[in-house]
Formats: structure tokens, C-alpha cells, sequence
């Protein structure tokens, strides 16, 4: 495939998904895109602000829209199941982002814990990130083990420096996510490839965010072991050494459930 036929290839799957919050269209006219998009192999990226009761998303789930909800807009356990179970139905997934900690306090009116657990081994995809907050490495292995058990996925954005326990949740099955900011040396290198090699054959990936130009010879080494490469740099001109990475890039772009909605962001 030439560069032409990447950037074809991108447009047509932009083409193919539609992204929208609940606010933006009536519950009617979400409807009749999410069946559009299904009739016509699309998707319905539907993000949840709270505006619709669980029923409606029920419904829409049902119809084919995959629905991408939060810690911000729902708090309640049991109604996003019974969301993913109709999404299924509807061919369709649930995505939940977890913003806050894992463990509340008792002030916080957000799912506990155990609840999350529960969401994993229904089939509900569960995204966090160690941006804002650290998180356990304990307790991610156990909703990367819950997930895998329900057929679901724990995705994590990674932030800062490489760490051993990477390797432990890769293991488990998770989706991980990091970028060139994480890598110091060559060292840094063969970790992120080891933690590639610890998830393989356990329909896990390792997605890499490429927002700063690096090394040839590192991205080489990453290409070779088969690490999603995600170019989020302005593109490079036909004489650089990074171009033939670039081009490469397009032909290998991972699936829409291991990434919180868009692709772009390292959230």
C-alpha cells in the first residue's frame, strides 16, 4: 500500500464512524443513525453525558450504537450491564472510563470497586489512565483478569517512567498504551518490546504514541516486534528517515476497542 492508499484507507474508516454526544441529536434521530450505521457497516460512536435514562441506551445499544460512558456521567453498576447486555445483542460494546479512584470513599457516589469487577466479567471494556492519579498495579491485574474472563477489555493509558509491573498486566490480558515521552534509553526500548511479548497470544496489544520524533533505529526495533504505532507528529517530508515508519503506520491501526473513542489522545 503507497502513502496515497493510506490516507484513502483513513478517510474511508473516518467515513465509517460517527461520533456523538447524547445532547446533540434527540433520542428519535439516534435512532435512525444508529440503524443507518449498522445497514451500512458503520459505527455509532455514542458518548454518554447522562442525558438519556438507561432504557433509552438500552435501546440505542441494542440498535447498533456502541456506547462510551464514564465515572462523570453514571454511577451505577447494574444499569451499565444491563446497557452492555443489550449492546451485545446489538453487535455493539460499552466502553466505561474510570476518572476517579479505584477505591472511593464512602463521599463519593461513584461504583466501588467490586462493582468494577463485576463490569469486567459482564463484557463492560474498562479505560483508565495514570495521568491525574497513580494507580494499583494489584488491583489493575485484577480488572485486567475480570475483563479477560468476560471477554471484555481493561485499556490503560500509561504516563511517566517504564515500569516492571507493565509487563505483569500485559500478562493479564490488558491493552496498554504509552508514548515516546516514556522511553529514556535504549533499555526503555527492550522493556516496552518485553512487555509486547509478555500479553502475546492473549488478544492483548501494546498501542505506542508517537508525539515526538525518535531514534530511527528504536522505531525500528518497535516496528519489528508488531507494536501499534500511532504517528501524532505533523507528517514528515519524503527524505526523512521516519517517512518509511510513517507510511508503514497506516497499514496497521488497531481495533476501535482498544482505544477510548479516539485514537489521537494519549488520555
Amino acid at each position: 500500500m503507497d502513502t496515497d492508499q493510506g490516507l484513502k484507507t483513513e478517510r474511508e474508516r473516518a467515513r465509517q464512524e460517527i461520533v456523538i454526544r447524547d445532547d446533540q441529536l434527540d433520542f428519535a434521530a439516534l435512532s435512525d443513525l444508529a440503524k443507518e450505521r449498522r445497514k451500512n457497516h458503520g459505527r455509532l460512536k455514542l458518548v454518554d453525558s447522562g442525558a438519556f435514562d438507561p432504557s433509552m441506551l438500552e435501546w440505542l445499544g441494542e440498535a447498533g450504537a456502541d456506547i462510551y460512558t464514564s465515572d462523570l456521567a453514571r454511577s451505577n453498576a447494574a444499569e451499565i450491564v444491563r446497557i452492555g447486555r443489550a449492546a451485545k445483542r446489538g453487535n455493539a460494546v460499552v466502553a466505561y472510563f474510570r476518572h476517579g479512584s479505584l477505591e472511593p470513599d464512602e463521599r463519593e457516589k461513584t461504583i466501588p470497586f467490586s462493582d468494577l469487577l463485576e463490569m469486567g466479567r459482564s463484557g463492560i471494556d474498562l479505560h483508565l489512565s495514570n495521568k491525574q492519579r497513580q494507580r494499583e498495579w494489584a488491583k489493575l491485574e485484577e480488572l485486567a483478569f475480570a475483563c479477560k474472563n468476560g471477554e471484555a477489555r481493561l485499556v490503560l493509558y500509561h504516563h511517566g517512567p517504564l515500569a516492571a509491573d507493565l509487563e505483569k498486566l500485559a500478562r493479564q490480558g490488558a491493552w496498554i498504551h504509552v508514548s515516546d515521552e516514556s522511553l529514556r534509553n535504549e533499555q526503555d526500548v527492550a522493556a516496552l518490546i518485553d512487555c509486547l511479548a509478555a500479553g502475546r497470544g492473549r488478544e492483548t496489544g501494546l498501542i505506542f504514541h508517537l508525539a515526538h520524533p525518535i531514534a530511527p533505529a528504536w522505531l525500528e526495533e518497535i516496528f519489528a516486534a508488531g507494536m501499534f504505532v500511532l504517528f501524532q507528529i505533523p507528517p514528515t517530508d519524503y527524505r526523512s528517515p521516519l517517512r518509511p515508519f510513517e507510511t508503514a503506520s497506516k497499514k496497521r491501526r488497531p481495533d476501535p476497542r482498544s482505544v477510548y473513542i479516539d485514537a489521537t489522545f494519549l488520555l
